[in-house]
């Protein structure tokens, strides 16, 4: 019998040509996958810091505007300073403080807190109207009041800042984490895609040489039967025709 090269071996290379070509592209898909997440990690750590910054700077804003209507209210009841009033009159705090509730709507303590700042100061401005109206009657009683409900603003606002800036340092320590983080996760993923991506490509590659080589035996040997079939009958006819 003559060695037929097997049916199934263009099959088998095919197969092998396949998974060598479709296996790299598939681990680059899933390290794509892998950086996508580790970079989405960092922009959502990166986005708190800012947020983070945001709202110190506007607890910052709120307290420079109350403190800029503070002064005014002072200056107008000491001066008589019409240039004050208008100073009093057109700083408006609340634009602030409802920035600050909107920033911090996910922190219930903060949100507690700014609702006693925006209580105290309704009071306080209630108090400092008042004062305005009866300038020249404006008594050691009612200053005492202002006095009062103005410092526990300041109070509450400094505690608000402090417990903003303690969010802060952590929320940067866990941001330069995640950035150590994928630092690592794409070094070792670039590592492991190339070794995993040069072990299956070689492996594969092999196995491709090795069944092409197989086929070109078979077809060799399937050609040099061939021949030899042939001889053998022309030597048959020619001995048949003696």
């Amino acid at each position: 019998m003559t060695d037929e090269p097997s049916q199934d071996e263009p099959i088998k290379l095919a197969r092998h040509m396949a998974l060598a070509i479709v296996a790299p592209v598939v681990m680059l898909i899933i390290m794509g996958g892998a950086l996508a997440w580790q970079v989405s990690r960092m922009s959502e750590a990166a986005h708190w810091v800012s947020h983070t910054n945001e709202v110190i700077a506007k607890f910052i804003e709120l307290r420079m505007r109350l403190s800029d209507k503070e002064s005014s209210l002072r200056g107008y009841l000491l001066s008589g300073d019409p240039t004050h009033r208008e100073t009093f009159d057109a700083t408006i705090p609340q634009s602030s403080l409802e920035e600050a509730k909107t920033l911090t709507r996910d922190n219930v303590t903060q949100q507690t807190r700014l609702h006693e700042i925006e209580a105290a100061y309704t009071r306080w401005e209630a108090e400092a109207t008042g004062a305005i109206t009866a300038r020249a009657r404006d008594d050691a009683d009612a200053l005492r009041r202002r006095t009062a409900l103005f410092r526990s603003i300041r109070t509450q606002i400094s505690e608000a800042v402090n417990e903003e800036r303690t969010l802060l340092a952590k929320r940067e320590r866990d941001n330069a984490d995640v950035d150590r983080t994928a630092n690592y996760w794409f070094l070792g993923l670039i590592g492991l895609a190339a070794a995993s991506i040069a072990f299956v490509s070689r492996r594969q590659l092999g196995v491709v040489s090795k069944a092409f080589g197989s086929m070109v035996s078979s077809e060799r040997a399937a050609k040099m039967a061939s021949r030899k079939q042939e001889w053998i009958q022309r030597g048959e006819a020619t001995v048949s025709a003696m």
